[in-house]
């Protein structure tokens, strides 16, 4: 294509969530991955740019092409392998265009004639925080670090300093999950701090919709609480298959634990237990979403439930 290899945004917004955006070419102006313009401003979250890029001398913008006003989020993202000219990642243009990148890594893309991946023109601003950027980036929190991945899926490796390096405060209302839908917000370090990652993946966390039936044992399972959402109690139900050691733990957003509701051997069959919407200490806990882990035998179910006030 002339501009936008892989998306063409124009006046226009949306949401692109757990998106792989690979192998795209642009000539024109550029922008292989994505060409934003005119006040467009869509938000990626959990979103991999793998191996885009721009054919022809002069044409920059592997990944994006930002211009006109646009000003576009990334999120717990991904760029890699992208190549251009110039900008292999980001080209911006014009007065009012600002592109904020959060938790975000950059890293494993081809320099281009200019040498610098991120690049501004004619009065547009670039907001990069909490990001990895190979080469370097102003900005609080960002680091200068190879991510270590431990797959081809470009999943962390426990030993990456992207691990526990981002900001809580930077993670969307409901972007509770990671590309491999776990738990957003974990421990990864263990720390006793539950500090999200840089990345789409979250290193070592617990998947928030359960594993599939053909993985637990039959007979094990976190089933329901009811009410959900609930004000002032739910009941919750689950069941276990043989007589054991038993959990059930509730988290915060965070992954911060919030109150343990069960720990005990318990028989086997289905249970219900009854939570009053408070923590430890006894005291109310706010509106919002809360985390369900059930653990027996070394396996483990997870659930939600949401508190309204």
């Amino acid at each position: 294509k002339s501009e936008g290899g892989g998306l063409y945004f124009n006046e226009s917004a949306g949401t692109i969530l757990n998106c792989r955006i690979v192998s795209n070419v642009a000539n024109g102006q550029g922008g292989g991955g994505a060409y934003i313009e005119k006040t467009s401003n869509p938000q990626f979250w959990n979103t991999i740019f793998l191996g885009n890029g721009t054919s022809g001398v002069g044409v920059v913008g592997g990944a994006l092409y930002v211009k006109g006003g646009g000003q576009p989020t990334f999120r717990n993202c991904l760029f890699t392998s992208n190549s251009a000219y110039a900008a292999t990642v980001l080209y911006q243009d014009g007065a009012a265009t600002l592109s904020t990148l959060t938790n975000t890594i950059v890293w494993g893309n081809t320099a281009g004639t200019s040498g610098t991946r991120l690049q501004n023109h004619n009065g547009a601003t670039l907001s990069v925080t909490y990001c990895d950027v190979e080469g370097g980036f102003a900005g609080t929190g960002n680091i200068n670090s190879n991510p270590i991945f431990a797959d081809g899926e470009y999943r962390l490796a426990p030993i990456s300093a992207c691990v526990d390096a981002g900001s809580n405060a930077a993670v969307p209302v409901g972007l509770s999950e990671d590309r491999d839908g776990r738990l957003r917000i974990w421990d990864g370090n263990s720390n006793s701090v539950a500090i999200v990652d840089m990345g789409p993946f979250e290193y070592g966390s617990p998947p928030v919709t359960g594993i599939g039936d053909d993985v637990l044992p039959a007979g094990f399972r976190l089933l329901a609480a009811s009410p959900n959402p609930m004000r002032a109690r739910s009941r919750i139900s689950f069941k276990i298959p043989e007589v054991g050691r038993t959990s059930l733990v509730l988290y915060d957003l965070s992954g911060r634990e919030i109150r343990v509701l069960i720990d005990a051997v318990l028989a086997e069959g289905q249970q219900e237990i009854g939570w009053d919407g408070r923590d430890e200490a006894g005291q109310s806990v706010a509106a919002g979403l809360y985390f369900l882990r059930l653990s027996w035998s070394g396996y483990t179910d997870t659930g939600k439930v949401l508190v309204v006030r």
